[in-house]
């Protein structure tokens, strides 16, 4: 017999930048783990800060382009660690949410206007 994992949820709001998707996450991430579902929060701010952060000290032009050269990588590192996933992500995601015994993925994400249709196409 299979061990029984958790049902997966992927949440990725799609709306432009300063919409307020990450205070909307933080409030819905909260009310989940209030109801004992296990919530992971990938944010691409964060993940912009911490690498300019780490090119501060060259000049800004050449830290901006250090870190749209690793800023993909990072992020897919972070999903593929996110300590809610697991290798059958396919199968849990038809499964009911169920508090106590899901599992959510939240990916915030900017999508400027001109790349709103190409990230729903």
């Amino acid at each position: 017999m299979e061990p029984q994992t958790a049902p997966l949820l992927v949440v990725l709001p799609l709306t432009v930048p300063g919409c307020g998707k990450s205070t909307l996450i933080s409030l819905i991430s909260d009310h989940l783990v209030n109801a004992s579902c296990q919530c992971s929060t990938v944010a691409s701010d964060e993940i912009r800060s911490e690498l300019m952060k780490k090119y501060s000290t060259i000049p800004i032009e050449f830290a901006i382009k250090k870190v749209n050269a690793e800023y993909n990588r990072e992020f897919v590192r972070q999903i593929g660690s996110s300590r809610v996933l697991s290798s059958e992500i396919e199968k849990e995601m038809t499964q009911p949410i169920t508090p106590g015994k899901s599992r959510v993925l939240f990916i915030d994400k900017n999508h400027p206007p001109d790349a709103l249709g190409k990230s729903i196409a």
